[in-house]
Parts: structure tokens; C-alpha cells; sequence
């Protein structure tokens, strides 16, 4: 046995790989003196000798995890999944904002099925290249979800999943409209 454990046991790095083999050969040669109960008893305690007790709060947190991703992913199926975002409905809202304020009012959109939803800021009138907040907020502009500080004309403000409900959204200005601008925001969702 102890030739055996040296020639395995040669090239293993010293740690917990040496000594999980020289328990795993003692068992295998203990096999024939013992039943199968006993040796299934004594590996038990040889593995939890070596990465100590399995701990019953770890295990039941990973099957709960593991069975609220499938209740998730059974739901999307369920339901059709997501909508394709090339089959999304497009909103435009426009409104006027002075310097240094929120957009008098609040752009509301609901859906109905889980998918993307994208908004953009498409004109500023007069033009301006100055940076603004687009603010999207859960019902009734309640809490926010997402907020892009640095929104500019033409390019994708917030980009995100939503789930059904009734959203807004929001225009403020960050400080750099020298003037009043009246802006159209399109919001594309399920």
C-alpha cells in the first residue's frame, strides 16, 4: 500500500489532493474487509474531514435558486417570452423645458408583456449638442429604474427589459441649456 501511495502521490501538489487519494486508498483496500454501509459511512467522514461538514444553508439556498430559475423560465414560456424588439410599438412624446429644470409634465407608456424598451432623444429645437438626463421612472414617476445623465440628440438614452406596467418618462436639463428647448423623445416598447 505504502509503494502504491507514493507512486500515485508523486507529482501531486501538497494539499488536499494528496491526502483525498491516500483516504480513497485505504477504502479501496479496506473494501473486501468491510460492507458496502460501512464504507459508504467511512468515506462520508473522510470527505467532510477534508473540506469540513456540508453545510445545509449553502445547499438549500443553491436548490431554491435553482428552482425559482426554472419557475422563471417556465413563466417567460408560458407567456411567449419576450417580445422580439423589432415587433415593439414606437411612442413619441414632445415637451418644453427651461434651463436648469425638469420637463413640465410626464411622459407615461404602458405595456403589456415583458421585453426591450428603448429611449431616444430624436430633436431639440433650437439645436443644441449639450448633454441632458433621461430619467425612466415605475408608475406614476415614483422611483426611478434607470437615469442616463449624459443623453445626447440621436443616440439611445436608456436601453433596458421591462416587465408590465406603467412607466415615465422624464427630460431635465444638467446645467448646459443656455436657452428654453422643446425636445421629442420616442420611446419604443412591447
Amino acid at each position: 500500500m505504502s509503494s502504491e501511495w507514493s507512486e500515485m502521490a508523486h507529482g501531486l501538489p501538497d494539499n488536499g489532493t494528496r491526502r483525498l487519494l491516500r483516504a480513497t486508498l485505504l477504502l479501496v483496500a479496506e473494501g473486501p474487509r468491510r460492507s458496502s454501509k460501512e464504507l459508504l459511512k467511512r468515506s462520508s467522514a473522510v470527505g467532510e474531514s477534508l473540506a469540513g461538514p456540508l453545510r445545509k444553508d449553502v445547499m438549500d439556498s443553491r436548490i431554491r435558486g435553482y428552482t425559482v430559475a426554472i419557475l422563471i423560465a417556465l413563466a417567460a414560456i408560458a407567456c411567449g417570452g419576450p417580445v422580439d424588439p423589432s415587433k415593439n410599438q414606437t411612442e413619441t412624446f414632445s415637451r418644453f423645458i427651461r434651463p436648469g429644470f425638469v420637463s413640465f409634465g410626464q411622459d407615461t407608456f404602458s405595456i403589456s408583456k415583458t421585453g426591450e424598451v428603448s429611449i431616444t432623444v430624436t430633436k431639440l429645437d433650437p439645436p443644441s449638442t449639450a448633454f441632458f438626463a433621461v430619467i425612466l421612472y415605475f408608475q406614476n414617476c415614483a422611483s426611478i429604474i434607470q437615469e442616463n445623465q449624459f443623453a445626447t440628440v440621436g443616440r439611445t438614452a436608456i436601453s433596458t427589459t421591462l416587465t408590465p406596467g406603467t412607466y415615465c418618462v422624464v427630460v431635465a436639463d444638467e446645467g448646459f441649456f443656455t436657452g428654453p428647448e422643446t425636445y421629442t423623445v420616442t420611446v419604443s416598447h412591447p
